[in-house]
């Protein structure tokens, strides 16, 4: 909370439930990934992923990406051939990185961590 910059009780207020929002975010993952199947991607996946699933098995929502994810950290390490300590997002080439600030918010740095994967994926030719 205190990264965030918000208390407990703030939360509290102008939370929501949580089963309705991860029944949403569900139904929003089927939608936008169409027919195809949605993979979680993340800079430290197994971290994110963990309490984004916590959130599905907790309030019994099936969790549209199943029990796997995809690491933007081991992508990079494989991708470059490098030891895990060079996958750190400061040590990583400029081209790789994000123009985007890390805040700390979820869906900021989703979108930056979006950001550094299309730039990965577009480096190897996996998209275009």
């Amino acid at each position: 909370m205190a990264v965030v910059g918000r208390t407990l009780e703030e939360f509290r207020q102008a939370g929501r439930e949580p089963a309705a929002v991860i029944s949403e975010f569900a139904a929003w993952v089927r939608k936008v990934s169409e027919n195809g199947k949605p993979v979680f991607i993340g800079f430290n996946a197994a971290f994110d992923w963990s309490f984004v699933n916590w959130y599905f098995d907790t309030f019994q929502t099936e969790n549209p990406f199943g029990v796997s994810a995809l690491d933007i950290k081991s992508f990079y390490m494989g991708m470059a051939g490098c030891a895990w300590e060079q996958t750190r997002s400061s040590q990583l080439p400029s081209n790789y990185r994000s123009e985007k600030t890390h805040t700390h918010n979820a869906l900021s740095d989703a979108i930056e961590q979006a950001d550094i994967f299309e730039k990965m994926a577009r480096g190897v030719g996996i998209i275009k």
